[in-house]
């Protein structure tokens, strides 16, 4: 079971697994950890899953520019020929 909500766990401790909590647990700071990206789970939360989305949309650009890449070289090659 996750540990009860305080100020840093918010309202997300009892809906995660606890594989993933403590994933996001790890980066949030605090007095031993000032480095630490985020304040609170909620914005770590927020903030990984932003990041997902954007490599996800990159990921999605690349594969199309990659489509007209070689599209266009197939074209070049024949009016080469």
């Amino acid at each position: 079971m996750v540990p009860a909500n305080d100020d840093k766990r918010g309202q997300i401790s009892g809906r995660l697994p606890l594989h993933l909590y403590r994933w996001l647990e790890g980066m949030v700071c605090d007095s031993e950890h000032p480095d630490r990206n985020y304040p609170n789970l909620n914005q770590a939360l927020i903030g990984e899953l932003t990041k997902a989305k954007t490599l996800s949309e990159i990921s999605m650009d690349i594969e199309d520019l990659k489509r007209r890449v070689e599209a266009l070289e197939k074209a070049m090659e024949e009016i080469r020929s």
